[in-house]
């Protein structure tokens, strides 16, 4: 991940977690209508994982916490977030604190591919990661690597004017954006050793797409 996305990341973190607020009618209206897939890949990625009573999570990219709360509200024994930004996760540990499942959450301020790991995990995920790295490949294969039984991923799909205007939006903030076709996602996936895979669609607020690759 270039330095440009970490710095774009650091300084929006507050903006960003807004998303999931709905503070307002206007803005619950907006943020269901034009970022539904945000809330759609939150609800798939928590049915992909099944019964996490007693497991363990790995959450890359994890944010302000929003997985990090839902699984440990679940029941997951532990959940590790690792996130680039610091700022992230301040609003995470003080989200986890408002849901009082702190006791099982870990924060790890890291770059995924650089940090080594000496464990593996139930279920390992990276939503709205993939958006932004340029080599795609050694990435996922680290998260199979780490992974016990299944890999969640979400990935923006090609969506002619509106995917445009994204990466538009994003140049200006110095943060390349990349997108993935049908054939390019199932390309990548057939280089990683899963025992099965399958892609969810999103055909909402621009197209994407759901990775849930099993291991075990």
């Amino acid at each position: 991940m270039s330095q440009s996305t970490r710095q774009y990341f650091e300084s929006h973190a507050v903006s960003f977690d807004s998303i999931y607020l709905n503070e307002s009618r206007l803005s619950r209206w907006f943020n269901q209508v034009f970022r539904k897939a945000i809330y759609e890949r939150f609800r798939l990625a928590l049915d992909a994982s099944g019964d996490v009573n007693g497991k363990n999570v790995l959450d890359i990219g994890c944010g302000s916490g929003r997985y990090m709360v839902e699984y440990a509200m679940r029941g997951a024994n532990r959940v590790v977030g690792v996130d680039l930004s610091t700022t992230m996760l301040d609003l995470a540990r003080q989200m986890t604190m408002q849901a009082g499942v702190q006791d099982r959450c870990e924060f790890w301020q890291a770059d995924f591919m650089e940090r080594p790991f000496a464990e593996q995990f139930d279920v390992v995920l990276a939503m709205g990661v993939f958006d932004y790295l340029s080599d795609p490949l050694p990435f996922l294969r680290k998260m199979a690597s780490l992974s016990r039984d299944v890999v969640i991923a979400s990935f923006p799909g090609k969506s002619g004017a509106r995917m445009y205007f994204r990466k538009w939006r994003y140049q200006l903030q110095n943060c390349p954006v990349f997108f993935y076709s049908r054939d390019e996602l199932n390309a990548l996936v057939r280089a990683v050793e899963f025992k099965d895979y399958h892609f969810k669609y999103m055909p909402y607020s621009g197209t994407g797409f759901v990775l849930v690759g099993h291991l075990g």
